[in-house]
């Protein structure tokens, strides 16, 4: 019965909270255990639910396990080779000196976009300690709106593995989410970067300082991209996904010939399972020249780069087939029918279902990966039974309800903790905060661009 899958479903995701956060467990192993256990309470037989869990793993990783590996290899290539830090600095010389805060979170949001978080914080933290030096700056006045604007590209935009896990679980057109993540992401981040940072609880003259004050530089004997290069070939999935995109709506408008050479191209924009990981196998071959071979690295060096940027994604991998699993378990119990019922029963809306559903499981276990799986999960029933809502926008709540109140049992708290040399009390006061009004700023911006797109 209903009642039943449903208090099932909580407890299974009570104890998943209870052993990522207060047991230590790996979150992909908590989610497999729970996961197996909720099947087998649900009624499933011994070998029912393993299966359920295995086509689970293995269904999503082929869809969105190519687009992680790629997003690893480009972000590499883009550290190595100093393209990131030209980037950010030709960022930060456009801002100028009166506008230092908007440029540094403009800096952690575009630099976000290609790279991972912590290789973003990494090469872009030593450039905002020289603005904040030549501009006498308290440094972390800027260092958090860098970090606000790093968190939103994780979060919210694709290929990022939260937002790529839930648009493949929620079957949501990529292109969409690409431009509805991106345009959310950016005014969050400057809202809780910018506009928060005055009050936050930051001394006049910070004593602590970054790891170090250079910014990333290759080898002497190599060359570094100009900004334009880095501009564009950096951002090359981006601009991409974003055109085929804008061919996919064109034709279903009218403005251009439904030819297959148009729809093909199309195709990069909408099917979620291939476009994106060709789009980003484009992106690393031209990077493979632009920020290798004219960067000046030996061929010979091609594959210990990317091992290198492959090597740290094993662990999202699992948690995101794992995470997958953990949906194919509930959708073949009937919990995702159960909470269809509840929903309508209960009227709230799916927008704000699926980010408080984030939100809840982001605070338990502190993994946004696990809150946006398992968000995902819990709504897949909802969302095929109700083609009226909005799939990318979901996806992007889900990713604003995945980033809010990052606390001890988050990687990420103690990561911005040690790299800014902080206190606990410290990072509670300001990362913290700025998580919890990026969140939440998301959530609005969110629905209030639902709201547009209804009218309009």
């Amino acid at each position: 019965g209903g009642p039943r899958l449903l208090l099932l479903a909580g407890a299974a995701i009570a104890l998943l909270i209870l052993l990522v956060s207060r047991c230590g467990w790996s979150p992909w192993v908590a989610l497999a255990v729970v996961s197996l256990g909720l099947g087998y309470s649900a009624g499933q037989d011994w070998l029912a639910a393993p299966r359920s869990f295995g086509l689970g793993f293995s269904g999503i990783l082929i869809n969105v396990g190519p687009v992680i590996v790629l997003g690893g290899v480009f972000g590499k290539l883009l550290e190595v080779s100093g393209g990131a830090g030209v980037l950010a600095e030709g960022i930060a010389r456009l801002g100028g000196g009166r506008w230092l805060a908007p440029t540094s979170a403009l800096i952690g949001f575009v630099v976000g976009l290609p790279v991972f978080f912590a290789t973003g914080l990494v090469v872009t933290v030593p450039i905002i300690f020289a603005l904040a030096r030549r501009s006498n700056t308290p440094w972390l006045r800027l260092a958090m709106p860098l970090v606000a604007g790093l968190s939103a590209a994780h979060g919210l935009v694709p290929p990022h593995p939260g937002p790529t896990v839930a648009l493949d679980l929620l079957k949501a057109d990529f292109g969409l989410t690409l431009l509805y993540g991106s345009l959310v992401g950016l005014i969050a981040a400057l809202v809780s970067g910018p506009l928060l940072a005055p009050w936050l609880p930051i001394p006049d003259q910070a004593s602590s300082a970054p790891v170090s004050d250079a910014p990333l530089r290759v080898d002497a004997a190599q060359s570094l991209p100009g900004f334009a290069v880095a501009f564009f070939f950096g951002l090359l999935p981006i601009w991409l996904l974003l055109a085929a995109t804008l061919l996919d709506r064109g034709i279903k408008a009218g403005w251009l010939p439904a030819d297959p050479p148009w729809q093909a191209l199309a195709a990069f924009g909408t099917h979620a399972a291939w476009g994106p990981a060709t789009a980003l196998s484009i992106a690393v071959a031209c990077g493979a020249y632009v920020f290798g071979v004219r960067a000046g690295f030996p061929s010979q060096q091609f594959p210990r780069i990317a091992w290198s940027g492959v090597r740290p994604m094993f662990g999202a991998l699992l948690v995101v087939g794992a995470g997958g699993g953990f949906n194919r378990v509930l959708n073949d119990c009937g919990v995702g029918i159960a909470i269809q019922s509840f929903a309508a029963e209960t009227s709230i809306p799916p927008l704000l279902l699926g980010w408080t559903t984030a939100a809840l499981v982001r605070i338990a276990t502190g993994s946004a990966t696990v809150a946006v799986s398992a968000a995902a999960g819990i709504l897949a029933e909802i969302v095929t039974a109700d083609p009226s809502i909005n799939r990318p926008l979901l996806v992007v709540a889900m990713g604003a309800g995945s980033l809010i109140l990052s606390h001890v049992n988050d990687g990420g708290f103690w990561l911005v903790k040690e790299y800014l040399r902080m206190s606990v009390r410290q990072t509670l006061a300001t990362w913290t905060v700025v998580e919890t009004v990026l969140s939440l700023t998301g959530l609005a911006s969110v629905l209030a661009l639902d709201a547009a797109l209804r009218v309009w």
